[in-house]
């Protein structure tokens, strides 16, 4: 390895908090689409709301799986981040 010791360390800490700010804004997220889900717009009248109930369902759930998809991304990227900082560690 080309860099120092100390400065890789500090890099994977780096990233270790970025994955940690990245985890933490998902969960935000996710809560925003379950508030959407579950709160009716008072902007629209009883029909409009049971017009757009259905369709609101689906794209929250599908906004859903797309966040929890990317928490697994998130997850095996910390995994293989521990896995380097044990290499690094071990040196």
């Amino acid at each position: 390895m080309q860099t120092s010791s100390l400065e890789l360390t500090q890099r994977l800490h780096m990233i270790r908090a970025h994955l940690l700010y990245y985890s933490t804004f998902l969960q935000s997220f996710k809560k925003t689409v379950q508030f959407i889900r579950n709160t009716p717009n008072p902007a629209l009248t009883k029909e409009q709301q049971e017009i757009c109930k259905p369709l609101l369902e689906r794209e929250c759930n599908m906004l859903k799986k797309a966040v929890e998809r990317l928490e697994i991304g998130r997850e095996i990227q910390e995994k293989r981040l521990g896995n380097v900082m044990n290499l690094v560690g071990s040196f």
